[in-house]
């Protein structure tokens, strides 16, 4: 699996790819492209160079990606399958002297070992909320933590939502548009 993720007008896309960064198989890559649909031959062109994790190795980071809907703001877990908390790392899109960039912003670390913590996230239509899925945790119970997102510091709203004996809820999370409904 590798996480992908559309803006809401289709014109741009994130590819969490995670067993792809170039070092050790599980190092993982994020990719952004732009749809240029106008062109006399339709294609996607590459925004930006290839996102690496930017904390840490064989975290298989790309897992989840979710981006704003104005594609400003993405998202890219790392679940860190074989030791240390997982995270979800935050980017900002910049027009750096006519380059585009991705600008690392923060992360947001899991509270434990092995809780898969960044499997599966999601951002919202505006980009100031951000759900992040743990499936592992407590013996595959599982649970999703909801953020607030300022620009600078993300911050936790209300507590854990904890699934049932063996649920693993958190294998897959996703926020509607406005930042209202968990699904």
């Amino acid at each position: 699996w590798n996480g992908i993720s559309l803006t809401k007008n289709g014109k741009r896309i994130v590819i969490g790819v995670r067993n792809n960064g170039g070092g050790s198989s599980n190092d993982g890559i994020v990719r952004v492209y732009d749809w240029d649909g106008s062109a006399s031959t339709p294609t996607w062109t590459q925004v930006g160079t290839d996102i690496s994790d930017p904390v840490g190795t064989v975290d298989s980071f790309g897992s989840s990606v979710s981006i704003s809907s104005d594609g400003q703001t993405i998202i890219a877990g790392a679940p860190s399958f074989s030791s240390g908390p997982g995270r979800v790392h935050i980017f900002t899109y910049k027009l750096i002297s006519g380059t585009a960039s991705w600008t690392y912003k923060a992360s947001i670390a899991g509270s434990n070992n092995q809780d898969y913590f960044g499997y599966s996230s999601s951002i919202n239509g505006n980009g100031d909320k951000i759900i992040v899925g743990a499936y592992n945790a407590n013996s595959r119970t599982g649970y999703a933590r909801l953020y607030k997102w300022d620009g600078t510091t993300a911050s936790q709203i209300g507590s854990d939502i904890v699934g049932g004996d063996g649920d693993a809820l958190g294998a897959h999370v996703e926020l509607s548009a406005n930042g209202i409904a968990v699904i």
